[in-house]
């Protein structure tokens, strides 16, 4: 990863993310990128897909990762957190469904009463 695609990253995501979590980010926008290519049968430049990522990929989940229901049942969590747990749930699902993953997640928190009252602001 060369340092002006750290720095397109961290600007993209209005610095949500410290430079020890964007190695992650990159994998991701080269994995989206490569889906991309194959879908359009072009070459994407790294600013064109991070740009459609940001819009396609990273807002979608932010919103689950930043919305009542998570922020009651991971309160220790910090958004940039939530986002990789939003993340890595969908990757466990193989597939997209946001509310799926947000609704397993709150399933896994701890306690009954967190459970309980994440679900019902969800």
């Amino acid at each position: 990863m060369q340092k002006i695609d750290m720095h397109l990253i961290l600007t993209s995501t209005n610095g949500l993310f410290n430079e020890k979590q964007v190695p992650a980010l990159y994998v991701q926008i080269q994995r989206y990128r490569g889906l991309l290519e194959r879908q359009l049968n072009k070459q994407i430049t790294f600013s064109s897909a991070v740009h459609s990522w940001m819009e396609n990929y990273f807002q979608p989940i932010c919103q689950i990762a930043q919305g009542k229901g998570l922020s009651f049942a991971y309160p220790e969590k910090s958004l940039a957190q939530r986002y990789f747990l939003v993340c890595a749930q969908l990757e466990k699902q193989q597939n997209n469904n946001l509310k799926e993953a947000e609704m397993c997640l709150i399933n896994n928190t701890t306690t009954p009463i967190r459970k309980f009252i994440a679900k019902t602001i969800a």
